[in-house]
């Protein structure tokens, strides 16, 4: 696949070279393999931020319906890595979801995977707080954990490239508020290992943690 990843790679920077490119472009390899003949087919994307969901099973929906109805249940709590580990792991395609395979030439039962196939010099992850449930979108309130230096990223990668995969955190966006409304703050390193939170047009010295 290593053709495949240069060529949608040069093509992309072909298009969009640019100091943001250079910054906070990378790419993704998401794998499919037929489970009757075992045959691979590879799609390569560029991204600039990555966007993952939280893992279902600590979402904490019952607890987010209540606490918009006013009732604060306890929240399950999860960690950045869980988020990128359930990103990157293997999911069945069948029945209705089954893809065609090139090689048996009819739809089959497949296994697909996405990865991180090349790594920005400084990674944006998203994380996906809205879900649609009971015909209505919620705000998962679940507390996400995360490393302050030396998120490791190689589990999540194809081995493909000698890029960073140790990241230090430099700056968190927070949202307040709902889909309908709400309020964007940020909190960034600054200089000599000091945090700043920024509110607008406030900004003052804080913690880490934007406290």
């Amino acid at each position: 696949f290593q053709k495949q990843s240069d060529y949608w790679w040069a093509r992309h920077l072909a298009k969009n070279d640019s100091f943001i490119t250079s910054t906070f472009a990378g790419q993704t390899m998401s794998t499919r393999e037929c489970c009757s003949c075992k045959s691979r087919s590879y799609c390569f994307e560029p991204f600039y931020d990555l966007s993952v969901a939280i893992p279902s099973e600590r979402r904490g929906l019952g607890s987010s319906l209540r606490r918009s109805f006013g009732k604060k249940d306890p929240l399950p709590m999860t960690s950045l890595e869980d988020c990128l580990a359930s990103h990157t792991r293997s999911e069945t395609l069948s029945d209705t979801s089954a893809v065609h395979c090139s090689t048996c030439k009819k739809k089959r039962k497949s296994l697909k995977r996405i990865t991180i196939d090349r790594f920005p010099q400084i990674l944006v992850v998203h994380l996906k707080r809205f879900v649609a449930s009971g015909g209505r979108t919620v705000k998962l309130g679940a507390p996400v954990t995360y490393p302050l230096e030396g998120l490791d990223m190689s589990t999540y990668g194809t081995g493909n490239q000698d890029a960073p995969r140790l990241y230090d955190l430099v700056g968190r966006v927070n949202h307040f508020g709902s889909l309908h409304g709400g309020h964007y703050t940020a909190c960034v390193k600054g200089t000599g290992d000091k945090w700043y939170t920024f509110n607008d047009a406030h900004v003052e010295e804080c913690d880490e943690s934007g406290s």
